[in-house]
């Protein structure tokens, strides 16, 4: 459903307070006990009832909207829900926070934070090439590298599948680690 700001919400929630916003009561206060986890946030059984009714509501507020291409606003459905998802089972959605940061995707450039980074790299390119003219290889070597030091299993694994921008950073996180390690034996001698 849409209120009159034009924000998503589910109709139950509009009556009052999230019935388990962090409160401890219900099931999801269990995610620490071992709770069952779905293979992502988007396949959680919850998630696809609030995406699903946050579709119906676009239909029956634009009946024709997909008409054309029935892909149209998945995105925005996909966020939507997951907005409205993290303010009702706020722990299953830590949970799977935790759980996506050491997920390994069959082609790396399908991972969202593979996807963030691609994305980050090419608005910041973007906005310093009109600011100063900063080239992109520079950009790119910096995200990268800021990857590799945030997500190192994932950037294990992706460089090992071949993705060069994550293995270049790692080879240059390894030589600057190598650097720092030779600098002060050589200061002692």
């Amino acid at each position: 459903m849409v209120d009159s700001n034009n924000n998503w919400y589910m109709p139950e929630d509009k009556g009052g307070e999230f019935p388990l916003s962090g409160s401890g009561n219900g099931p999801e206060s269990g995610v620490a006990e071992g709770l069952k986890l779905a293979a992502g946030m988007k396949e959680d059984p919850d998630f696809k009832v609030i995406r699903e009714q946050i579709r119906k509501s676009s239909l029956n507020t634009s009946p024709h909207f997909l008409d054309d291409d029935p892909n149209r606003g998945s995105a925005i459905f996909d966020l939507d829900a997951g907005r409205i998802y993290r303010e009702k089972y706020p722990e299953k959605a830590r949970a799977y926070d935790r759980q996506e940061k050491t997920r390994i995707y069959e082609n790396p450039n399908e991972d969202p934070a593979v996807i963030r980074t691609q994305n980050r790299i090419t608005n910041e390119t973007y906005a310093r090439m009109r600011a100063n003219g900063q080239g992109s290889a520079e950009i790119a070597s910096q995200r990268w590298k800021r990857f590799v030091e945030e997500l190192p299993e994932k950037s294990a694994r992706y460089a090992d599948m071949g993705h060069s921008g994550i293995a270049q950073a790692q080879e240059a996180k390894r030589a600057e680690e190598t650097a720092q390690q030779a600098t002060p034996a050589e200061v002692k001698a």
